[in-house]
């Protein structure tokens, strides 16, 4: 009681009879649960109470940890609308939890020393390492702390600009109606009481946006961005015009249960999931981690089944700053998370290798927290992945990339035949499609043409090829060599065979179709099978793609196809060259492919002359060399 007179006071000194004020309650965006302080304060949670239990209980690998990250802020905003020139928050900050100082004193410790280069990025509130932050309209004011034992925090919402040029506040009510944002603490807990403000109203802001729901650790809870606008899940949110719920908690692993405490008014539009990371710092049996990611996302199936999911496999750290126990299975994590949920179409796994630049000056502490720079660089390419996982999930956004993607490639030269083929023939997955850049996985390749080169590489950062890529265009070449870290790079041509007649072929010719018995020969004789998987050797001849040619019952050649739509792989056995069995066996592919419906069309690299003369005498549409590159 004597807390609250003390603020009824500080408001009337300041504002007077004319004010206005509105509970916290009514103002809360992304809190799931509220627990009462006192009569007039209230705790915003993030999570639920009864998850709140599961992260106490016996289920939880450290209950007590848990509790104390659950009841921080993190992702928890007040937001609304007001014409008041100033507002005062009734908010008690909680002192820093163990758990977090643990973790936040090492970094102090390091920046205090100044001779590690792995902490390259320092918020502008070390001591902290946290804060609140406001947007007012357009308008960021920096994050502060409050101190310890303050009951409120103030702040005016007119322009500075403006103050400095008028050298006096905005009456009340006379400087028009501002949308206002308060940022909640990332790694505190807060508990709140009224807003206050010299104007006429409080309102809040619709909360029709859609839901993005974030599970995940200390990383996504926000360490150690320093500022809560600027923590990866929140930057992301904001990108993609979303409303965060961010169940993020610090030392989180896949804890079995704790999802079906979730509200029912949680209705996520996307859900981002990022576990795994903490297994690399203690002993854990492969057996127990796989039952509870195998449990964890069983349940997160259950809840949500068709909601698009991001799961990300656990980010890079550096190994040697800090090693993994010796004991720990964190090493076969990543795979034990893309084996339980390759089954689910609605999810999208992304490399957590991959988010990151294998480089410290995006880290913030050796415990593989990084820094605002990292947080930013994580964000930028979740929205790439973000846009693959949309292609993948959602009917309309496929067709309206296609439509992009085919406008694109309608302005490209000729050359990019193979990839506007295989678009309009429905061969291969659309994986990315802008104005600018168009990205076609045909099996473990990329088929690649665009004119922005750096969004190439900011793509393939993420999407990274399983095997290698094709290219049309010489700019991309050279950025593709670079992301992928090839040494080299192959041109080559598309051939196209026009005519719509089937080409003879003399009776005394034994060709047929060939099995999987012939697998080591082709891996034998087929001068590029080192590049394809065995087990896709072994697809293709049981789909019957490889043709073989015999002369007394013994094969001496072959020809197949290769997974993006070209006849392709033609080697005939160096005693029985030079005597027509190329082109047999080219013409009878041939045939198969007009009988089939399907364009005729083959790649020769620039070094084989001998295949070039083939295609020529066969009458092949032939494309330069110089616009078409296999990396």
């Amino acid at each position: 009681m004597r807390r609250d007179r003390q603020i009824h006071s500080i408001v009337e000194e300041r504002f007077g009879a004319s004010c206005t004020s509105a509970p916290a309650n009514e103002l809360l965006c992304g809190a799931q649960a509220v627990q009462t302080e006192s009569k007039a304060r209230i705790r915003p949670l993030r999570v639920t109470l009864d998850q709140l239990r599961v992260l106490g209980s016996c289920e939880a690998w450290h209950p007590g940890l848990f509790r104390q990250m659950a009841r921080t802020s993190s992702g928890i905003t007040l937001e609304f609308t007001t014409d008041s020139s100033e507002v005062i928050v009734e908010a008690v900050i909680d002192p820093e939890p163990k758990g977090t100082s643990a973790v936040l004193d090492v970094a102090r410790r390091l920046r205090r020393n100044n001779s590690h280069d792995e902490i390259c990025e320092s918020p502008s509130t070390i001591s902290s390492w946290d804060g609140i932050a406001i947007d007012i309209d357009d308008h960021e004011l920096p994050v502060f702390m409050p101190r310890q034992g303050d009951e409120y925090f103030s702040f005016l919402l007119e322009d500075p600009k403006d103050a400095r040029a008028a050298a006096s506040l905005q009456l009340p009510m006379f400087g028009g109606v501002h949308t206002v944002r308060i940022h909640l603490p990332l790694l505190r807990g807060i508990t709140l009481g009224n807003i206050w403000g010299n104007g006429s109203f409080i309102k809040p802001l619709s909360r029709d946006l859609p839901q993005m729901l974030m599970l995940g650790d200390s990383v996504a809870q926000g360490f150690i961005s320093g500022d809560p606008r600027l923590n990866y899940p929140r930057l992301l949110a904001d990108k993609l015009h979303m409303r965060l719920i961010n169940q993020s908690i610090g030392g989180q692993v896949f804890q079995p249960g704790l999802l079906w405490g979730s509200p029912a008014h949680i209705s996520p539009q996307l859900i981002i999931c990022d576990l795994g990371d903490n297994y690399r710092y203690e002993p854990c049996s492969r057996r127990l981690v796989m039952r509870d990611i195998h449990r964890y996302f069983e349940e997160l199936h259950r809840l949500w089944p068709h909601v698009p999911t991001l799961v990300i496999t656990p980010i890079w750290n550096a190994e040697d700053v800090y090693p993994i126990h010796r004991l720990s299975c964190a090493r076969e994590v990543p795979q034990l998370i893309e084996n339980k949920v390759s089954g689910y179409d609605n999810v999208f796994v992304v490399n957590g290798q991959n988010l990151l630049e294998h480089n410290s000056e995006f880290m913030a502490d050796y415990y593989g927290h990084p820094g605002v720079k990292g947080h930013r660089e994580i964000a930028r390419r979740l929205e790439i992945a973000y846009e693959a996982l949309m292609l993948k999930t959602d009917v309309h956004t496929r067709t309206e990339a296609q439509a992009r993607a085919q406008l694109l490639l309608e302005k490209a030269p000729k050359s990019a035949f193979p990839l506007a083929y295989n678009l309009s023939a429905g061969i291969g997955v659309l994986r990315y499609a802008t104005e600018h850049l168009v990205i076609l996985a045909c099996g473990e390749n990329y088929m690649i043409y665009g004119d922005d080169a750096k969004l190439c590489a900011q793509v393939l950062r993420v999407l990274r090829p399983r095997a290698g890529v094709c290219v049309f265009n010489p700019k991309l070449a050279k950025v593709c060599m670079q992301v992928l870290g090839r040494s080299e790079v192959h041109p080559y041509a598309t051939c196209v065979y026009e005519s719509k007649k089937k080409r003879r072929i003399s009776a005394s010719r034994h060709i047929r179709t060939l099995d999987r018995s012939y697998l080591s020969t082709i891996q034998k004789h087929y001068r590029y099978a080192a590049d394809i998987p065995e087990s896709e050797l072994l697809s293709d001849l049981d789909s019957g793609h490889f043709i073989g040619g015999f002369e007394h019952g013994e094969l001496i050649g072959f020809i197949g196809e290769h997974r993006y739509g070209s006849i392709g792989m033609l080697e005939v056995f160096r005693p029985h060259r030079r005597r027509g069995w190329g082109q047999a066996l080219l013409s009878y592919k041939i045939n198969q492919f007009l009988e089939a419906g399907k364009l005729p069309w083959t790649e020769i690299m620039k070094d084989n002359l001998a295949s070039y003369e083939l295609h020529k005498h066969m009458g092949f549409l032939i494309f330069p060399f110089d616009q078409q590159f296999w990396i």
